[in-house]
C-alpha cells in the first residue's frame, strides 16, 4: 500500500509541477512541491523500516529539514515573483482546477 501511495504522490508532482512552470504559479508550483514532500517522505520510511531507532530519528530529522527546504523555496520564488510583476497564466490554473 505504501508503494501505491508513492506512485501517486511521485505522478501528481510531475503533473503539477509541469503545470506551475507553465502558468508561472508559485501556488501550483507549491502544491506541487507538497506532493514531493509525501513522496521523499514515503521514500525514506519505507527505506528506514525495520532499521535501529537511531536511523529512524535521523531520517525524521531529515524529512523535517526537507520541508524546510522547500517552504523556503517556494517563500523565496513567491518574493522573487513579486518584485518581478509575475502574473500567473489564469488559462492553466483553471485546467488544473479539474484535477480535484
Amino acid at each position: 500500500m505504501p508503494w501505491i501511495a508513492l506512485a501517486i504522490n511521485a505522478g501528481m508532482f510531475t503533473v503539477k509541477i509541469v503545470a506551475g512552470v507553465a502558468a508561472q504559479s508559485a501556488s501550483l508550483k507549491a502544491d506541487a512541491l507538497d506532493f514531493l514532500g509525501y513522496s521523499a517522505n514515503y521514500t525514506i520510511s519505507l527505506a528506514v523500516t525495520g532499521l535501529a531507532l537511531q536511523l529512524r530519528a535521523r531520517a525524521a530529522l531529515l524529512k523535517g529539514a526537507s520541508l524546510l527546504l522547500f517552504g523556503l523555496w517556494i517563500l523565496g520564488s513567491t518574493v522573487w515573483m513579486a518584485v518581478a510583476g509575475t502574473l500567473p497564466k489564469a488559462e492553466t490554473m483553471d485546467s488544473s482546477a479539474c484535477w480535484y
